[in-house]
């Protein structure tokens, strides 16, 4: 069953060419690609909304705006909903480690200046 699917997994992900290399497909480029900038981008879109948000609202709705495109992604794809007893698991990661990262990524964002500006402060101090 492993060798299946990893025959299958590598099947989406290259494609062979010539002398044996590999080229990563278009999807796969556009996934990374997308993931970096928008990954990227959450940094300044804390940055602005933390003037107007605690560190716990403002990681609720980020949260939140994760779910509702997750759940989107599940309704087009109609993935069927993870079996109940894995509920409990699920909660448990999404509060202890999400959340907690969450709250403490934006109270950092809040207490600690960017490297940049920290430098260039420094910089005209001296």
């Amino acid at each position: 069953m492993a060798e299946v699917t990893t025959a299958a997994t590598e099947a989406l992900v290259s494609e062979p060419i010539a002398r044996g290399h590999v080229r990563e497909s278009p999807r796969v480029l556009l996934a990374i690609l997308m993931t970096t900038l928008l990954w990227a981008s959450a940094f300044v879109a804390i940055r602005t909304a933390r003037t107007h948000f605690a560190p716990a609202p403002l990681a609720l709705g980020r949260l939140l705006v994760g779910c509702v495109a997750l759940s989107g992604l599940m309704a087009a794809r109609r993935l069927p909903l993870p079996p109940r007893r894995e509920l409990p698991a699920i909660v448990a990661c999404g509060i202890l480690w999400f959340g907690v990262y969450n709250v403490a990524l934006n109270q950092g964002e809040r207490l600690i200046m960017p490297a940049p500006r920290r430098w260039s402060s420094t910089w005209r101090r001296s």
